[in-house]
C-alpha cells in the first residue's frame, strides 16, 4: 500500500511537473513612462513626483515655473554653457547629466529631486536670486 501511494504522488509530480512545463512562459515587456508633453501634464507629473519624494513643493514650482514656464524643449544661457528642458539644467556645469536626459522630463525631474532633497535649490539662479529678479511674484521668503 505505501508503495502504490508513493507511485500516485510520483506520478502526479510528474504529471504536475509535464504540465508545468508546457505552458508557455509570459513574455516580459518593458513598458517606458510616457514623457508628458503639454505644460499642464509636466506640471501635474512633477508636482506627483516631488510629493512622492516629499520635496519641498514650493521650490519644486518656483524653479520650474520660472525657469521654463513648465516647457519640456526649453533652450537657454546658449552664451554659457546651454541649458536645457523644464528645469534648464545647465550642460557645462553638469557634465554627466546628458542631453536626452535634460530634455526628458521624468529624468530631469528625478535629478532635479535629487538636488533639491539635498538642499541645493541654489543651483537655480531663478531660486538663488528669487528676491532680486521677480520682486512683482512675491517671491517665498523674501519678505522684509
Amino acid at each position: 500500500m505505501k508503495r502504490i501511494c508513493i507511485l500516485i504522488l510520483l506520478f502526479f509530480v510528474v504529471a504536475l511537473t509535464v504540465i508545468l512545463r508546457v505552458k508557455p512562459c509570459p513574455k516580459v515587456i518593458e513598458v517606458k513612462p510616457i514623457e508628458p508633453q503639454t505644460p499642464a501634464e509636466i506640471k501635474s507629473y512633477i508636482i506627483q513626483e516631488a510629493k512622492a519624494a516629499h520635496v519641498n513643493l514650493i521650490q519644486v514650482e518656483w524653479i520650474a515655473k520660472h525657469e521654463s514656464q513648465w516647457g519640456q524643449r526649453t533652450v537657454g544661457d546658449v552664451n554659457n554653457g546651454l541649458s536645457l528642458g523644464v528645469w534648464q539644467i545647465n550642460l557645462k556645469r553638469n557634465p554627466s547629466i546628458s542631453v536626452q536626459c535634460a530634455l526628458s522630463t521624468i529624468c530631469a525631474t528625478r535629478q532635479a529631486l535629487v538636488w533639491l532633497k539635498e538642499g541645493r535649490a541654489n543651483k537655480w539662479a531663478t531660486w538663488r536670486f528669487r528676491c532680486s529678479l521677480y520682486p512683482k511674484d512675491d517671491p517665498p521668503g523674501c519678505r522684509a
